[in-house]
């Protein structure tokens, strides 16, 4: 049984009296020693409307609990109703309760507005249930419904939905995108709702980075691939967190925007940006504040990242017979202006394909290759490497060549978008080449 007792003058002190006190305050220590209430928050830790009563007209809470402003606790002792007033318009209901005023009586009867109030209840005695009951006054708080619009003076109040308009039907529409003043998690079911997308977007995405990684170890360089792996750190440390608080249900609205905001920085950091200014939650916006961090945050988690080096294996059908390679380079890469690094590597060794790769290799269009096999005219610059690039890992049995885009055969290739040749003549016998596109 709920409930405080009214204590008043005269009145005869059982055992009773005495009991529900204790076990009414263990109740209450409780119910507040599992919210977060840093820097003085307030709000409802539970919220359940009765939607039924909205096609009659009617506004409902069925069930709340929660701190208002003046740090008093409630929970609802029973279902509270409101009738909406015809042609309401883009109002905010409240949950409200008379303030503690010096001087004023706190308690009333059931349909008075008072603080408190009062009901008669039969209290038993715990020590000795043959004992006969006491009947008691025990007191509620007095919660009830208010809108934005009308006197709020004098009353605590907390902000629970936003009344788009009652229609012409007399049908209530909500606004299914208000976010009610919240301390818990369990008390809004749009920021629920938030959490889940986000962290199906990291997810994804952590997928996505840890695909990279495993595909690309063995191609790119530790150096190149530490982005990747601080992406992933950073996406699985906050996956772990977000889905713990998804599924315990028990995260305050203040701790859930620093998880995201901090997710979003960490992400920043990854590029090299600063923290903006701006990222600081104020509860009386929270629902502006949560709209620009998760904004933010869902743009970074979709936003496709190319991968800083793109491997491009050549066709070999016409080798044997013709000692010619050929790729196709997607339109969207060369969109890039990705730097282009061809590799050979083969039983000769990387020294040896070194100095003889450029003069045994033509690259040019598909197109071009014909006249200059030919005429023995030279194709696209390839200069040697004397180290792979940064981004590729060291390979022993490889040779890299940088190629001239700058050349007019390489500017001609592009401008006819087509396939790409490499033509390997007998100073090789046998190669395998690949082409990087570094980003």
């Amino acid at each position: 049984m709920s409930g405080a007792i009214v204590w008043s003058e005269g009145m005869f002190i059982a055992p009773q009296h005495f009991q529900h006190f204790d076990i009414s305050l263990q109740r209450y220590v409780n119910e507040v020693a599992q919210l977060s209430l840093d820097a003085g928050d307030f709000g409802v830790s539970e919220l359940e409307l009765n939607t039924d009563v909205l096609d009659v007209g009617k506004f409902a809470v069925r069930h709340a609990a929660g701190i208002l402003p003046d740090r008093l606790f409630f929970r609802l002792a029973k279902e509270v109703v409101m009738d909406i007033p015809d042609g309401l318009v883009d109002e905010v209901v409240h949950l409200a309760v008379p303030l503690a005023i010096t001087g004023a009586a706190q308690f009333g009867e059931d349909g008075d507005t008072a603080r408190m109030i009062k009901t008669r209840r039969e209290l038993r005695d715990i020590n000795d249930p043959e004992n006969e009951p006491v009947e008691t006054e025990l007191a509620e708080v007095g919660v009830s419904l208010k809108l934005g619009s009308s006197d709020l003076s004098g009353f605590a109040t907390i902000p629970v939905a936003r009344i788009l308009e009652k229609t012409s039907e007399g049908r209530v529409v909500l606004d299914r995108s208000f976010m009610p003043r919240a301390i818990d998690l369990r008390a809004s079911k749009i920021l629920a709702e938030r959490l889940e997308k986000t962290i199906s977007l990291a997810r994804l995405r952590a997928e996505n980075a840890a695909s990279r990684v495993t595909s690309e170890t063995g191609v790119r360089s530790d150096a190149s691939l530490l982005s990747e792996r601080l992406e992933l750190q950073v996406l699985n440390r906050w996956l772990l967190i977000l889905q713990n608080a998804k599924h315990s249900g028990r995260i305050s609205p203040r701790a859930l925007y620093e998880g995201f905001a901090t997710l979003s920085v960490e992400l920043d950091a990854i590029l090299g940006r600063a923290t903006p200014e701006s990222m600081l939650y104020d509860p009386e916006k929270m629902e502006d504040c949560f709209d620009a961090v998760l904004t933010d945050l869902h743009r970074k988690l979709t936003l496709e990242k190319p991968s800083s080096v793109m491997s491009l294996p050549w066709n070999t059908e016409l080798f044997e017979s013709r000692r010619l390679l050929r790729l196709v380079i997607p339109a969207r890469v060369l969109a890039e202006q990705r730097r282009p690094i061809l590799a050979l590597s083969g039983p000769d060794g990387a020294n040896a394909l070194a100095q003889v790769g450029p003069l045994a290799c033509k690259l040019a269009g598909l197109s071009a290759m014909p006249e200059l096999v030919s005429r023995g005219l030279p194709g696209i610059d390839l200069t040697p490497l004397a180290a792979p690039p940064v981004e590729l890992r060291s390979r022993s049995d490889a040779a890299f060549f940088s190629i001239n885009t700058s050349s007019p055969i390489w500017q001609r290739f592009l401008s006819k978008r087509e396939a790409l040749a490499l033509h390997v003549d007998d100073r090789i016998a046998t190669v395998d080449a690949t082409l990087y596109m570094l980003g």
